[in-house]
Parts: structure tokens; sequence; C-alpha cells
């Protein structure tokens, strides 16, 4: 059975506090500690605290060996840029890689919205039983994240469990880049159509818009054609 994980309401804030703990001190251990006391007086609860904590480890402090070096360059990106919404996009594409669930459940969405204006929570539960089951956790899960979601400020509450889309954040290259490359190396194929990739509704909530020119002479990303109009996009691996 796939691991869902991400099942708490996590704050940007808190993710960006993980994230500039971490640099500091590159120690998963005191970067936990840190974020124990930190939460303690808006999460009272030790346990609550505690899954809290150990959703973020899995993005930032403890990633699987091959996600380090994403890690490790999303950081350098994150800390390199004062602004929220590129913040928020290496979050997202380090949550893409951690967690399959959060990146499901945001494609849902996005292909949603991108068809009507408002998307249901009862269409959203429907659509992610299809690729996850019909479990209770499941239902649990997508409340949290769609608490996420609004609290970052990409969708909107209409009314009880009917959202909306947010404007489009705007990004720096680099963090639109960024997002195509987590987006690319978390699809099962490890490759896209370039279309594909730059529409992605995975990608909803940001301004994508960079072109094929964009990613030329860029080491991570290597260009191939299919058919006659067809361009892909793949990621080098080792990179």
């Amino acid at each position: 059975m796939k691991m869902i994980g991400f099942d708490r309401r996590i704050r940007l804030e808190w993710l960006d506090e993980v994230a500039f703990y971490y640099y500091k001190t590159r120690e998963s251990k005191a970067c936990a500690d840190y974020m124990y006391e930190y939460l303690a007086e808006e999460m009272p609860g030790h346990r609550t605290r505690r899954n809290i904590i150990t959703i973020m480890k899995r993005v930032w402090t403890e990633v699987p060996p091959e996600t380090e070096h994403l890690r490790d360059r999303g950081m350098e990106l994150l800390i390199s840029s004062n602004d929220r919404n590129n913040r928020l996009a290496v979050h997202w594409g380090l949550l893409m890689a951690a967690y399959p669930f959060f990146r499901d459940v945001v494609e849902i969405i996005g292909q949603s919205l991108t068809m009507q204006d408002e998307v249901t929570l009862a269409n959203i539960y429907r659509k992610t039983v299809e690729q996850w089951g019909e479990r209770s956790t499941v239902i649990h899960a997508l409340g949290k994240l769609t608490g996420s979601l609004w609290q970052w400020g990409v969708i909107e509450k209409a009314k009880t469990g009917i959202y909306v889309a947010e404007p489009k954040l705007s990004l720096s290259e680099a963090s639109q880049l960024w997002l195509i490359e987590c987006l690319i190396r978390t699809s099962p194929e490890r490759e896209m159509q370039l279309i594909s990739a730059i529409t992605s509704a995975a990608l909803f909530p940001f301004l994508i818009n960079i072109s094929k020119d964009d990613f030329i002479g860029r080491d991570v990303f290597e260009l191939s054609r299919q058919g006659l109009n067809s361009d892909m996009i793949s990621v080098n691996m080792s990179n």
C-alpha cells in the first residue's frame, strides 16, 4: 500500500524555518529539537508536533539519498531569495519529490481548476481514491493538504468544501526551471513532452512563462525530438 505521509496541515513559515535552520546547522536532530520548541506555543500537543516535524524532515533534513543533491540545490535557491513566491516554489518542488501523494493531489486540483472555476473536496476525493484506494486516511489527509494550500495562498475557500484558485504567482526564471526539474524527476518515465511540462497542472499555482530556449545550454536538462513536432525534455540524473 502506498504511503500517504502528508497528513497534517503545514504552514509555509514552518517550512521556511526548517530550511533556514538546517542550512545553518546541517544537523537533522538539532533541527528537529529546535522545531519541537519553535512549535510549542502554537501546537502544544506533543504527538501533533512530532507528526508535523516528521513530515517536514522528509522534505528538508532526512531526505532519501537519491534526492539529497536536489535538496541541497533547492536550499541554495531558497536562501538566495527573499521572495515568498520563490520560496514556496522550492518547497513545492521538494514536496513533490518527498510525497507522491502531494504531487498527485495537486495535479488533480490543477486539472479540475483548468476545466472549471472551482473544485469541490468531494471531487478531489473521488479522483484521489482512483489512484490511492478508498481508505479513511485519504479523506483525512486531503483535508489537511487542502488546508495547507489555503494557508499558502494558492487556493481560496468559496464555501465549505469548495475551492477556487488564487491568482497565479510570479516566479524568477530559476524557480520556474527548478519546478520543471522537480516535476520531471518525479514523473514515472523521467521524461515529458516539453509543452506538457510547461503547462503541467501539478504546478497550477505558478505562472510558468519560460520557453524551449530557456532550457538550452543548461546541464541538468536534455532536449530531444520525437516525431515531427514534439519536443521532449528529460533531466540528467547524474546532476
